[in-house]
C-alpha cells in the first residue's frame, strides 16, 4: 500500500512544509506530495508587494527541493557508510585516499565478487567545500614538519589529484533536521558527505508518475463565475493554487554511491 501525506492549505504559503517520504516493498523511496495556498480577491487587490507571486514561486522552489530530498533519502537509507579513522577532519587528502581505497576494495556479499568503483563526484556541505577542493587541486604535496630522523625517500605526489568533481550541497544536514526519527538508527552526522563513482553513468534511478516527467504540476481552482476579471469565487471571492508531484528514486548501482563519515 502507498501512503499519502498532503500538506495543509496555508494562506500566503507561510511556513511551507516539506513532504514526508514512504517506502515501497521494492525499496523505492516514493513521495506523493501536494501543497496549496489560498488567497482572496482583497489580498490580490492589495498585494502591492507581490507577496502572492513570491509565495507561488516559493512553492516551485519547495517542490524542486522535495525531488532532491527523494533522491537523498534513498542514498541515506541504502548506501554504505565509510568509517574513516579521522573523519572529523573532513575531506583531507588522507581521508579521500582512504575513501578511494575503500571503494576499490568493495565486494558483493552475495557473490563474493569484486565490485570496485572509482570516485568521480563529491557532494559536500559548505563546511567541507574549500577543504575538498584544496585536497585535490595540487599535483604534489608540500612536506610539513621537522627534518629529524633517518633519511627516507617519500613519494610526494598527491594520490587524489583531480580525483573527483566537488559539488556544494548541504542537504544532509537539512534532512537530518527535518526527519530525525527516520534516520535515528543510521549513525549519520550532519557533517557526512556523499561519494559517487561513475557519475556519468547515472547510478541513481529517478522515476515519476506518467505526466510528471517534466516536473511538478500546478493546478488552479476554477472559480464559479463566468466573468474573467479575477473577482474570485461567487460567495467569498476566493482563489486557490495547488502544486502536486509524485516521484520515486532508487539506487541503480548500490556500489557506486557511499556516505563518508564526517565525525
Amino acid at each position: 500500500m502507498l501512503s499519502h501525506r498532503f500538506a495543509p492549505i496555508r494562506p500566503e504559503a507561510t511556513n511551507i512544509e516539506y513532504a514526508s517520504f514512504f517506502q515501497t516493498e521494492e525499496g523505492y523511496t516514493v513521495s506523493d506530495v501536494a501543497l496549496a495556498l489560498a488567497f482572496t480577491w482583497e489580498m490580490y487587490v492589495n498585494d502591492d508587494l507581490g507577496a502572492f507571486t513570491q509565495a507561488a514561486a516559493q512553492l516551485g522552489v519547495t517542490f524542486r527541493a522535495t525531488r532532491a530530498f527523494t533522491i537523498l533519502d534513498v542514498i541515506l537509507r541504502k548506501a554504505g557508510r565509510i568509517p574513516l579513522q579521522n573523519g572529523e577532519l573532513g575531506p583531507t587528502t588522507e581521508n579521500l585516499d582512504e575513501i578511494a581505497e575503500w571503494m576499490a576494495q568493495r565486494v558483493d556479499p552475495t557473490t563474493g565478487r569484486r565490485v570496485a568503483r572509482k570516485p568521480s563526484d563529491l557532494f559536500v556541505g559548505t563546511k567541507w567545500e574549500r577543504m575538498a577542493r584544496r585536497s585535490m587541486e595540487s599535483e604534489y604535496l608540500v612536506p610539513t614538519g621537522g627534518a629529524g630522523g633517518p633519511l627516507a625517500m617519500r613519494d610526494n605526489r598527491n594520490p587524489v589529484y583531480q580525483m573527483a568533481n566537488v559539488h556544494l550541497e548541504d542537504m544532509i544536514a537539512d534532512v537530518l533536521e527535518e526527519f530525525p526519527e527516520r534516520y535515528a538508527g543510521k549513525g549519520l552526522s550532519a557533517d557526512d558527505y556523499i561519494v559517487m563513482a561513475n557519475g556519468a553513468q547515472k547510478p541513481i534511478e529517478l522515476a515519476t508518475l506518467k505526466g510528471y516527467e517534466g516536473g511538478p504540476k500546478t493546478f488552479t481552482r476554477m472559480v464559479n463565475v463566468d466573468e474573467t476579471d479575477l473577482e474570485g469565487d461567487f460567495d467569498n471571492r476566493g482563489f486557490a493554487l495547488k502544486v502536486h508531484d509524485v516521484v520515486g528514486a532508487d539506487l541503480r548501482d548500490p556500489y557506486a554511491v557511499a556516505i563518508a563519515a564526517g565525525n
